[in-house]
């Protein structure tokens, strides 16, 4: 009899052991990851799942379902199945990667089967403004979950398929470099290292959110655990990295044990977290030097800085290499996404902490004095007074464009437009400028 409950306890004990935990993921709202393209309408509290609704123009409506599943697909507890449609509906199919232990569900209308069984579905209307995210209650929505820095480019639709089959996610075979070894440590205990699981998170002054941030860390950021604190529940680590001591919220930072340290040190994700986070290092920090800001005009009346000596080159185009505003400002504006518009290009940036005005008032100011093939234009403000926009011409053979706000046109011809908002900034450019965190600096 005790030979029996040993063997069935050993049986329990090898079946739990087997059964992936049930996981509680951030999975980041529409509305945030789009920067705003994505109006959220309502929310609505299903049996098996949860299903939110968003309002999305139909010029924008492609852009930000490819941007948004493709955001999806990054993340390894998923599996992308594939596109099904039923009538106007199309729906972007997830379900659980190997491993993982979500809850699933099947959409269904008129208690008919549409999708296949699911975790996570992106649903959208052929030419219509309704979006929807439908999830399993295993997830909620956060501003800071997954998150990409990416290139929104409009493209075309995705043809529909009667059914979705499902793909497995190819596994690289990693690349063995040469790096140097980890101290050793006693087997199973944690080596006191550990990197970022997510594209971009905050280290911050403080274990909580309510702390300032010092800066973004990017994906494989390597650092040294010295600390553990919990706040509100949360997991908070204190580390250093890049020579940076902060706090790093644990959701979004895993620890590394002793039998795991060295094969991540040989990895290609040691090295590509080194490249992630070079950048951070070489941000030149804004100082308290005093700035001359642009000159505000309160009506469409531009006012034109005086003439510079820089001699016109002709039908030729050169190449302009612009400092991306938000190296420029030093994490106080994240960089969120960019956007193809033909006759120009377009980055979008959502503020951190401060002041818009002020923190365009810098950015421009660098350019009008700092960059002589560019002439500061003057400054238009929106029709509804949401929007201003700083704008520059040149004697030089760039491209140029105008933009609108709601079919108005509210910039001249220009080759390149700074626009904010109370949390928004947006740089315009022509296409013979690129964007660069060492371009041009601040005077």
């Amino acid at each position: 009899m005790k030979k029996r409950l040993l063997s069935f306890c050993l049986f329990l004990s090898l079946l739990f052991s087997l059964t992936p935990a049930l996981a509680d993921t951030p999975l980041q709202d529409p509305e945030i990851f789009s920067c705003g393209v994505a109006e959220h309408l309502y929310d609505q509290d299903k049996e098996t799942h949860l299903h939110k609704q968003y309002k999305v123009s139909k010029k924008n409506m492609q852009s930000f379902i490819n941007a948004y599943v493709d955001m999806l697909k990054s993340d390894n507890s998923l599996e992308y199945l594939g596109v099904t449609q039923n009538g106007k509906h199309i729906y972007h199919c997830f379900a659980p990667a190997d491993g993982y232990h979500y809850d699933t569900f099947s959409v269904k209308s008129y208690g008919v089967k549409i999708t296949p069984t699911i975790c996570i579905a992106v649903q959208y209307e052929e030419n219509d403004t309704k979006a929807y995210l439908r999830y399993s209650k295993d997830f909620y929505i956060t501003d800071v979950g997954l998150r990409m820095d990416m290139e929104v480019y409009p493209t075309s639709v995705p043809t529909p398929v009667p059914t979705a089959t499902p793909t497995r996610k190819p596994t690289a075979t990693p690349k063995v470099t040469i790096r140097p070894t980890a101290i050793p440590a006693p087997e199973g205990e944690l080596s006191g290292y550990g990197y970022v699981t997510t594209n971009s998170v905050n280290l911050r002054t403080g274990p909580g959110t309510n702390y300032r941030s010092l800066r973004f860390m990017h994906r494989y950021a390597f650092a040294q655990v010295l600390g553990t604190e919990y706040n509100d529940g949360v997991t908070w680590y204190k580390i250093i990295q890049n020579g940076d001591t902060g706090y790093v919220m644990g959701t979004f930072f895993k620890l590394l044990g002793s039998n795991e340290l060295t094969a991540f040190l040989l990895s290609d994700e040691y090295l590509q977290g080194l490249k992630n986070n070079t950048k951070a290092t070489a941000t030149p920090r804004i100082t308290a030097t005093p700035y001359r800001p642009p000159v505000y005009v309160p009506t469409y009346a531009p006012t034109y800085r005086p003439a510079t000596s820089v001699p016109s080159i002709g039908t030729q185009p050169i190449y302009l290499t612009i400092q991306d505003p938000a190296a420029f400002l030093n994490g106080s504006i994240a960089y969120q996404y960019s956007f193809n518009g033909g006759a120009y290009r377009q980055n979008c940036y959502r503020l951190v902490y401060g002041s818009t005005r002020n923190l365009v008032d810098s950015y421009v100011s660098m350019l009008w004095t700092q960059e002589p093939t560019l002439t500061y234009g003057g400054v238009y403000n929106s029709p509804d007074g949401k929007w201003t926009y700083h704008y520059f011409t040149s004697p030089y053979a760039y491209n140029t464009f105008t933009i609108y706000y709601d079919m108005t046109p509210v910039a001249p011809d220009s080759c390149l437009i700074v626009g904010y908002s109370s949390d928004r900034v947006y740089l315009y450019y022509s296409p013979n400028f690129s964007i660069a965190d060492e371009g041009i600096k601040q005077y």
